[in-house]
C-alpha cells in the first residue's frame, strides 16, 4: 500500500486533481495523505495611489484582511469536507494534516516518507506564514525525495504512457519509478521515445533496455525521434491525446541537459493536456 501525498492551494483546490487523486489512491488501496494550504493574508491586496488617504485605507485594511482570512478559512473548511466525503464514499484511506501553516522544508521532509506527491501542474503555492514566499512547482521538483505526479485535467486512469529517453540514466531512473510506484499501469499502450538530432544515430543501451523494459512494460513501443528534441516530444505528446502520462527525470548530469529538461516540462504543461510524473535523481554538482 503506497502512501500519497496530496498538496493543494487550500482556500481553492482544483477539483479534478482531488477526484483524480482518489481514484489513483483507490486503485491500489493507497494512503491518501492531504496537506491544504491556507495563504497568508498579511499584505495590502493593492497598492494605494492617493496619499492623502492612506490614513483611511490604513483603519480598513485589517478588517478588509480579517474578511479575506475568514473567506478563504471557511473555503478551505467547505473543501476539507468535500474531500473527506469523497474519500469515504470511494472507500479511499486518507488523513488530513492538521497544519495549514507549513514550511517549504517541513513539505520537502514530508515527501522523504511518501511514495509519490500529486499537484496541480499549474499551481503556484501561496504564501503561509512559514512560507512567506510564493513557492513554484520547480522548487517541488527540485529539492522532493520522492516523484511527482504533475496533473492539468482529471485522469483515473491513463489511456497511454510516453516514457522519455535521452540516454542519460536520469531518464532510466523515472521510469524504474513510475513502473514501482504504478505497477498496475503496466498493462497500458507504452511508448518509449527518444529523439536525435544525427543522421545515423541509434538508441543508447539499446540492448538493455529492450532486456529490461520488456519486464516491467507489457504493451511497449520503441522510436527514435529525428529533429530538435523538445519540438519533437512535444509534438508527439499532442498526438497522443490528453489522457496521456509522460515520464521523464528531473535533471541530468549536465547543466545543459538540467535546463533542457526544465524547459521540456514547462512545454508539456503550457502546450499539451498530459500528466507529466518526474523522478528527481539527487546528483552531486
Amino acid at each position: 500500500m503506497k502512501k500519497i501525498l496530496l498538496i493543494l492551494n487550500g482556500a481553492r483546490p482544483p477539483l479534478h486533481v482531488i477526484s483524480s487523486a482518489i481514484e489513483i489512491a483507490k486503485a491500489d488501496n493507497a494512503l491518501l495523505y492531504a496537506m491544504f494550504l491556507v495563504p497568508v493574508r498579511n499584505k495590502p491586496a493593492f497598492a494605494y495611489p492617493y496619499i492623502n488617504d492612506l490614513a483611511m485605507t490604513g483603519a480598513l485594511m485589517p478588517e478588509m484582511d480579517r474578511m479575506a482570512e475568514q473567506e478563504d478559512q471557511q473555503e478551505t473548511n467547505d473543501i476539507i469536507r468535500f474531500f473527506g466525503d469523497a474519500c469515504t464514499e470511494a472507500n479511499v484511506s486518507f488523513k488530513i494534516s492538521p497544519v495549514v501553516d507549513i514550511s517549504f522544508d517541513e513539505l520537502i521532509h514530508h515527501s522523504a516518507f511518501s511514495d509519490l506527491i500529486i499537484a496541480d501542474a499549474k499551481a503556484r503555492f501561496p504564501e503561509t506564514p512559514s512560507m512567506p514566499i510564493t513557492i513554484s512547482l520547480s522548487d517541488l521538483l527540485a529539492d522532493a525525495h520522492c516523484p511527482v505526479l504533475l496533473l492539468q485535467q482529471e485522469i483515473k486512469q491513463p489511456g497511454q504512457v510516453i516514457l522519455t529517453y535521452d540516454g542519460d540514466f536520469s531518464s532510466i531512473h523515472a521510469i524504474k519509478m513510475f513502473s514501482y510506484v504504478f505497477p498496475e499501469w503496466r498493462l497500458l499502450p507504452t511508448s518509449l521515445l527518444s529523439v536525435s538530432t544525427g543522421k545515423d544515430a541509434q538508441l543508447e543501451y539499446e540492448e538493455h533496455l529492450k532486456d529490461w523494459l520488456a519486464r516491467h512494460f507489457d504493451r511497449l513501443t520503441m522510436e527514435l525521434l529525428k529533429g530538435k528534441p523538445k519540438k519533437e516530444l512535444v509534438k508527439a505528446v499532442q498526438s497522443k491525446g490528453p489522457e496521456t502520462i509522460v515520464v521523464m527525470g528531473a535533471y541530468g548530469r549536465t547543466a545543459v541537459s538540467r535546463l533542457f529538461r526544465r524547459s521540456f516540462s514547462d512545454s508539456i504543461i503550457n502546450e499539451t493536456a498530459a500528466a507529466l510524473f518526474i523522478a528527481h535523481e539527487r546528483i552531486n554538482i
